[in-house]
């Protein structure tokens, strides 16, 4: 009896042995065990086991930043195939293709793929991988070194940053928009400028423009016809403003009659009858007048501005007090 036991326990023994190793089987092959030096090939994994077993590869490559190794002298790229599919009711089968390449030529030994289910490891066959030397062409045979580095002649614009010369077009547009803008901001000051002098009431602008005059120092630079031209105009413009006197078009003696129809006085005229008469023989009779006379035309000149302007309004004042 106690014979029969021990032969019936290691029956018992052997079959679940047997069973454990039919349930798992783990196979790999290569697509092509020769290899051009610089191709790819793939390296098949087949892995048959029981639909309720559980395993895990312990030495499976993994892709890494840097380049990674299956052995030396054989790179792994990747997997390109990793599934699963039920082969019967109650086994499956886990498939996974592994990309590898190599640059060096020689003869390689891909280790066994180890594959744990518990406490049992299971293990695929070593493979075998021939890489051989790519044959060079006749053609690259003499083929020459790099040419030796040269120096190249510099542009004025070559140390212009890249930055500007890939912009140029949108650069110059935006000057011209500036340059544009401020034109058109002075052009505007300027008609502004223009406007406030053109509203001035006539004696503020006479005397403002004979300041102006005064300042130019025509006379001590011997363009006494200039001056006395452009005192006579500033005397015709504002009689123009002031007595609406057409006197820009009119002669000497066609202004003294249109002022002795106004409230002029008698001593005023006088004034400015003297002062046409010497702008008159300065310009068209080519006198040279003495310094003292530019400067009593010019005295002149201001009082008659000063005895003809319009008198205060008095009920302006009334009502600015």
């Amino acid at each position: 009896m106690r014979y029969d036991l021990r032969h019936l326990f290691l029956v018992l023994f052997f079959l679940f042995v047997y069973n454990t190793s039919l349930a798992v089987q783990i196979t790999s092959r290569l697509d092509s065990a020769i290899l051009l030096m610089g191709k790819q090939t793939i390296v098949h994994l087949e892995i048959t086991q029981e639909e309720t077993q559980l395993g895990r590869i312990i030495n499976e490559p993994l892709k890494a930043d840097t380049i990674t190794y299956i052995v030396d002298g054989i790179e792994f790229n990747g997997i390109v195939r990793n599934d699963t599919a039920s082969i019967s009711e109650s086994r499956q089968q886990i498939n996974k293709d592994y990309l590898i390449q190599s640059f060096d030529s020689g003869l390689y030994t891909i280790p066994s793929f180890k594959y744990v289910v518990g406490v049992d490891t299971f293990k695929s066959a070593p493979l075998t991988l021939k890489v051989i030397p790519v044959q060079i062409d006749s053609i690259y045979e003499n083929i020459t070194d790099y040419a030796p580095i040269e120096t190249v002649g510099s542009k004025w614009y070559d140390i212009i940053p890249e930055q500007i010369t890939d912009n140029l077009i949108l650069i110059i547009l935006v000057i011209l928009i500036l340059f544009g803008l401020i034109a058109i901001i002075y052009i505007k000051r300027q008609r502004a400028q223009d406007y406030k002098i053109e509203i001035m009431p006539p004696f503020d602008l006479a005397m403002l423009r004979m300041a102006d005059l005064k300042g130019l120092n025509l006379c001590e630079k011997g363009q006494e016809k200039e001056y006395y031209t452009r005192l006579t105009d500033i005397l015709r413009e504002y009689l123009t403003g002031r007595f609406n006197i057409n006197a820009m078009e009119m002669t000497t003696s066609q202004i003294i009659d249109s002022l002795n129809k106004t409230e002029v006085e008698g001593i005023s005229q006088r004034n400015m009858s003297k002062i046409l008469e010497m702008a008159d023989f300065v310009k068209f009779a080519k006198v040279r007048p003495l310094p003292d006379d530019n400067v009593r035309t010019y005295q002149a000149a201001i009082e008659f501005l000063n005895e003809t302007k319009p008198l205060p309004n008095p009920i302006a004042e009334k009502d600015i007090n």
